[in-house]
């Protein structure tokens, strides 16, 4: 099923196949690579499924990168998921 926010089907699966070669934190998936600018467009247009979501800065001089990460919450929600099948 691809997620609301992606404009197509395809560019979700682009999106898969590039995690395939640098895969995000468990549990975060495709938010890790959104952008504050991109998820209050997906918000304003009721397309995001995760507005809690937030924006960190990670390393430092060329190394830097802004990563999204969901709140903790939903993130031990979707892992007891996933091991249980429960939520």
């Amino acid at each position: 099923m691809t997620p609301d926010c992606f404009p197509s089907r395809l560019s979700y699966l682009d999106w898969l196949h590039t995690a395939r070669m640098h895969p995000p934190a468990p549990g975060h998936e495709y938010c890790e690579d959104c952008t504050f600018e991109y998820q209050s467009q997906m918000i304003r247009q009721g397309r995001c499924q995760y507005p809690g979501t937030t924006f960190k800065q990670w390393g430092e001089g060329r190394d830097l990168a802004i990563v999204g990460r969901r709140p903790h919450h939903v993130v031990c929600k979707m892992k007891q998921v996933a091991i249980y099948g429960v939520g």
